[in-house]
């Protein structure tokens, strides 16, 4: 990956304005995204540091008009799955897969009904990020023609949603995107991985 350039270096600078949700309930306006395109078609999407996190009772919404035309939020919305990782107080990683939703400024992810050795809250990833809120995401594809690799990165910081407006709207989203949740694997009531990113890095052939 070649190295970040300084003014008039190697990359050019671009926007990506996440979308307005026509018809809904009056929220906060959505962030401004900015971001460095490398020469191999690496980005970085950086939130400004004024724009705060949807409040709990904000409704997150389905149907996201304006994301339509650029790749990574494409991808973001399309892939069926990432991988997340937390660390626990002392800093020692934890990856696991998991299914997520995204509305366009959050990322949900459930603790749905599976076999576990415990109940949802006993689970590494939730008392990791009780202890520790800073994850990450990856969602990538791997294709034997190393030309079509691609990857995206989400830094954020997560928390647990178990009631709520948004918490219900998330569950709504997930339901959507996963029959397999519609077909009862997420109760009503399941806790909830809310990811609020604070930076998006995204490389390859998008």
């Amino acid at each position: 990956m070649p190295r970040r350039g300084r003014n008039g270096g190697r990359f050019r600078g671009a926007l990506l304005t996440s979308s307005r949700i026509s018809g809904a309930t009056p929220r906060p306006a959505s962030p401004t995204w900015s971001s460095t395109i490398w020469a191999t078609g690496s980005r970085s999407l950086r939130r400004p540091s004024n724009a705060s996190p949807r409040r709990s009772g904000q409704r997150c919404h389905g149907r996201r008009d304006g994301l339509n035309g650029d790749p990574v939020q494409a991808k973001l919305l399309e892939a069926r799955v990432a991988r997340l990782a937390t660390a626990d107080a002392e800093g020692r990683p934890h990856l696991v897969p998991v299914c997520y939703a995204y509305d366009g400024r959050s990322f949900y992810t459930a603790l749905d009904r599976k076999p576990k050795r415990g109940a949802p809250e006993q689970l590494a990833r939730v008392r990791h990020i009780q202890a520790n809120p800073n994850v990450a995401l990856l969602i990538d594809e791997y294709h034997e023609d190393w030309e079509k690799l691609w990857y995206i990165l989400i830094r954020g910081t997560a928390t647990l949603l178990s009631e709520g407006e948004e918490h219900k709207e998330a569950h709504r989203l997930l339901k959507e995107k996963y029959p397999q949740y519609r077909a009862g694997l997420l109760p009503e009531g399941a806790l909830l991985i809310r990811i609020v990113p604070t930076r998006i890095i995204a490389w390859g052939k998008l």
